[in-house]
């Protein structure tokens, strides 16, 4: 874990899963936002910064038309870069210990409702299947 970033690597988004288990429901997905780092939108892993686990983006088990999802394994959804919520904090450094508040800010009720009156830029990669 490391003590500060840069605002422009860090992302947010939501976890989703499928279980495996018998009994459903089999998807599920986080309602809580999470905050992660990547160094560029094209990396297909991102780290989530308080765990460090690293996660797929959703979008990079596309192939050929179809979506491959494993088991158990989880994936980032609905990413959005971190200046969409704090546009103040383009190009600065936030250290570790403020991140817990901004994790706050992100997921209240007050900052959810800030963000359905503003226009959001999804961040999404298309893949295009390759033929050969």
């Amino acid at each position: 874990m490391k003590k500060k970033y840069n605002a422009n690597n860090l992302y947010i988004g939501r976890i989703m899963y499928i279980s495996n288990e018998m009994l459903g429901p089999f998807h599920h997905e986080t309602k809580l936002k999470y905050i992660f780092e990547a160094k560029s939108i094209e990396q297909p892993y991102y780290e989530e910064i308080f765990t460090g686990m690293k996660i797929q983006r959703e979008t990079t088990t596309h192939k050929e038309g179809f979506a491959f999802k494993n088991f158990n394994t989880p994936y980032i959804i609905d990413i959005e870069s971190f200046i969409n919520y704090f546009p103040d904090e383009m190009n600065k450094t936030i250290h570790m210990k403020s991140m817990i508040l901004r994790m706050n800010d992100i997921n209240s009720s007050k900052n959810k409702e800030k963000q359905q009156n503003s226009v959001k830029t999804k961040i999404g990669v298309n893949v295009k299947s390759k033929k050969k």
